[in-house]
């Protein structure tokens, strides 16, 4: 298992340079999956990010268990079915939430863009949509 995870893992030295090969004219609109962007992501990012987003931490045994938990999830497609009445609609400690999708707090936003955790609040989320904040201030 220890080889495998060594095996697929994407090493790139601190600081240095990041040119994956067919990532010349990447964006965010052509990425499609989760290997587009373990690939050809980090080059979009100044070094000092990406090292920090890359290191994980100690064995790096939570990423590891969130990738394999990922590939257990399958959505099933609802062909040829009339769906006119479907809501996705729930609640969530007693709040109606239209829409149960919430963004988990993320370390150092603001490495990744100029407005930090103040770019998702800002997106098109309502009171009725789920944000949870992390728990530091930089200063």
């Amino acid at each position: 298992d220890l080889t495998r995870r060594i095996q697929s893992t994407l090493f790139i030295q601190c600081g240095a340079v990041y040119k994956p090969r067919n990532c010349e004219n990447v964006s965010l609109e052509t990425m499609y999956n989760i290997e587009d962007f373990e690939r050809c992501a980090p080059a979009l990012l100044d070094p000092l990010s990406r090292d920090y987003i890359w290191s994980a931490s100690g064995n790096q045994q939570t990423l590891w268990e969130n990738k394999e938990a990922y590939k257990s999830i399958w959505i099933k497609k609802k062909v040829l079915r009339g769906i006119y009445d479907y809501t996705v609609e729930t609640t969530v400690l007693g709040q109606k939430i239209n829409f149960p999708v919430g963004i988990a707090p993320t370390a150092g936003q603001v490495m990744y863009h100029p407005e930090g955790d103040y770019g998702p609040v800002r997106g098109k989320f309502t009171p009725i949509h789920i944000y949870t904040y992390e728990g530091y201030l930089y200063f």
